[in-house]
């Protein structure tokens, strides 16, 4: 990565690498959506001087892997902090933090997006959290989803979409793919 002064499309990354100056050796992310934010974030501390590495986890088998070559070499003895879009649940991004430490990295803590999920620290396990904005909602029962009633399509390729899909394939409101 090389050290360029200002970046517009990078600004978001800028904030969510911040409070962890000096503390990260590599940039780690849950694959697909997450890739773009890794890269950046790496940019982001190359910009004020910092060289960081960045490798991601596939998912397989329900599971977040660094099985890519030379991914999990990036983890090994490293500080790692995680970066992710959104924070509902934790599920992805607990499972990419318990990947690290697997690969013999030291987790430093998660910078995401959104926490959407009213997560903390001590809930997810992590050293620190950090989050650029938080907002709290509830979760629905399908069967006073009001969305549900109206019959709204699915999004199966984000998200829990494809689960919700496979435990419910006859949802009268069909499914789509973005």
């Amino acid at each position: 990565i090389s050290s360029r002064s200002s970046h517009a499309d990078d600004s978001l990354c800028r904030e969510l690498i911040a409070p962890f100056h000096g503390q990260v050796d590599t940039v780690a992310a849950p694959a697909v959506g997450g890739i773009v934010l890794a890269v950046l974030s790496a940019r982001a501390f190359a910009d004020k001087g910092e060289d960081v590495a960045i490798t991601w986890a596939d998912k397989a088998d329900g599971e977040f892997i660094f099985e890519r070559a030379g991914f999990a070499q990036k983890l090994v003895g490293k500080r790692v902090l995680v970066v992710e879009d959104l924070l509902t649940t934790g599920g992805s991004v607990d499972k990419v933090c318990r990947a690290v430490e697997a690969a013999g990295g030291q987790l430093v803590g998660i910078s995401v997006v959104c926490n959407r999920g009213d997560l903390t620290e001590e809930k997810l396990g992590v050293p620190k959290l950090e989050a650029l904005a938080s907002v709290s909602f509830s979760a629905m029962d399908p069967a006073s989803c009001e969305l549900c009633d109206k019959k709204v399509p699915i999004v199966e390729d984000i998200g829990h979409g494809a689960d919700y899909k496979a435990e419910h394939p006859g949802y009268t409101g069909g499914y789509i793919k973005l």
